[in-house]
């Protein structure tokens, strides 16, 4: 596995755990501290694999996370919980 592949699976946890409501991209993007352009770029990779959904309102981008995406939530807490 590249170091970019590691990077993106990385970012993905990262935005999968960050997501406790629904938010819109810039208020998740600011909450874990990653710019803009790479979570868009997640987001859509996340939704296409059904973890999370994502509904525009106006001019903003809603993300929502789905049943598969809160148990995949589940297991990296738990993980992170086995870690620390």
């Amino acid at each position: 596995m590249s170091y970019w592949e590691k990077k993106i699976q990385l970012l993905g946890s990262k935005i999968i755990l960050g997501l406790e409501k629904d938010i819109n991209e810039l208020g998740l993007s600011r909450k874990i501290d990653i710019t803009y352009c790479a979570l868009v770029k997640r987001v859509r990779v996340l939704e296409k694999m059904g973890v999370i959904s994502t509904e525009k309102i106006g001019r903003q981008r809603i993300i929502s996370i789905t049943e598969k995406g809160l148990n995949v939530q589940q297991h990296l807490r738990g993980i992170r919980g086995c870690l620390s």
